[in-house]
């Protein structure tokens, strides 16, 4: 036994050195030697959840080219032109046409539609009440108004004005044509809303000078007889005529309006 171990030690340790020298042991492991490795893989996720929480930038959108541009524009237009080319009623048509004969211009415009009621189907807008008569400034109205405008000023107050003014009327000065409101003190819409009405506030003559409408100190005087005059004359073509002396609301100027009522019945004062 004793010469055995000497050699049992040799043969044991030469079996030992070559079972370290094909199997390495691991590294001792250290406190932090697990987490380090299972940490480089949590590491890189880390890494890609925060690249994934960077927003990334959009593009802006490349400016359309000039010729894109033109065909938007052009689309734009065709379509607002065909809205406002759509058939017109055959009352509306046939209105037109009788404004043209008397020598009226007149420019189309959009429908009007207002939450509270204002409408306007088929507006138009005019600058003159004939041919020798000039409108200020520009007033929207509907066809049937601009068209009873239009032959009162051709056949009634030229003759009138000659008689009373021995001068002739160059233009008229409004103070209202569409508004979209209600009457003064009422939740009732004016006629305004419609664009049913014009309110005259003065009358110009050939030699620039105003004559508003108003009370005449001299009721004898050819103004206050033509402003009477106009008046009484109105009444029947307009289906309203109101002015100084109806209400305080009226006291400086002419309203005009084409309200449909009942028997085809004017109201005026």
């Amino acid at each position: 036994m004793t010469r055995l171990w000497p050699k049992f030690t040799f043969l044991h340790r030469a079996l030992l050195a070559t079972f370290l020298f094909a199997h390495p042991a691991s590294p001792m492991a250290s406190p932090s030697g697990s987490s380090m490795e299972a940490g480089v893989p949590l590491v890189r996720t880390g890494l890609r959840q925060q690249e994934l929480s960077v927003p990334v930038p959009i593009p802006s959108p490349r400016p359309a080219p000039p010729e894109q541009k033109e065909q938007l524009q052009e689309d734009k237009k065709s379509e607002s032109s065909s809205a406002n080319n759509a058939p017109l009623p055959d009352e509306e048509a046939s209105c037109r046409a009788s404004l043209t004969k008397l020598g009226i211009d007149f420019r189309e415009q959009k429908p009007i539609r207002e939450e509270n009621g204002c409408e306007v189907p088929h507006p138009i807008i005019i600058d003159r009440l004939s041919r020798d008569i000039a409108l200020e400034p520009d007033a929207l109205v509907n066809c049937t108004t601009a068209l009873a405008l239009a032959r009162f000023f051709a056949t009634n107050v030229p003759d009138m004005a000659k008689q009373h003014l021995q001068k002739k009327i160059r233009g008229v000065q409004h103070a209202s044509a569409y508004v979209c409101r209600p009457r003064r003190g009422t939740q009732k819409l004016s006629e305004h809303a419609f664009a049913n009405a014009l309110d005259i506030g003065a009358f110009i003559l050939e030699d620039g000078k105003p004559l508003p409408v108003q009370a005449q100190a001299d009721a004898q005087s050819g103004a206050a007889k033509f402003l009477d005059a106009f008046r009484k004359a109105a009444c029947g073509p307009f289906k309203t005529v109101l002015g100084p002396g109806s209400d305080a609301d009226h006291a400086d100027h002419f309203h005009l309006d084409m309200k449909a009522r009942r028997n085809d019945y004017a109201f005026c004062q």
